[in-house]
């Protein structure tokens, strides 16, 4: 199931992020689903960088001060994953890099 709309490759850290998120009819969101920025290769759920608890189902906000400093922007990538509340990975984003 795809959770997201499409996002743009690049993004400005001092910038919010405005995440859109596709509506489903077959998967029924919990107000204690959440997600996550993770950096390119997480391992585990606990790798994450920052996150949001899924209270809309439209949009999602990370405010621009939720970011990682990142020293080296342009070979750090990240995405963001859509986690349900039993820890189940629904979707995650093409990765996206900082500039």
């Amino acid at each position: 199931m795809a959770c997201f709309e499409e996002i743009p490759r690049w993004h400005d850290p001092t910038k919010d992020f405005e995440l859109h998120l596709k509506p489903s009819s077959s998967q029924k969101r919990s107000s204690r689903d959440w997600i996550g920025l993770f950096p390119v290769g997480w391992k585990s759920l606990k790798d994450y960088a920052a996150y949001v608890w899924v209270r809309t189902y439209s949009v999602l906000y990370f405010v621009a001060s939720a970011f990682p400093r990142i020293e080296n922007a342009p070979t750090a990538s990240f995405q963001f994953v859509y986690v349900t509340s039993s820890g189940e990975v629904l979707d995650a984003t093409p990765p996206f890099q900082f500039l």
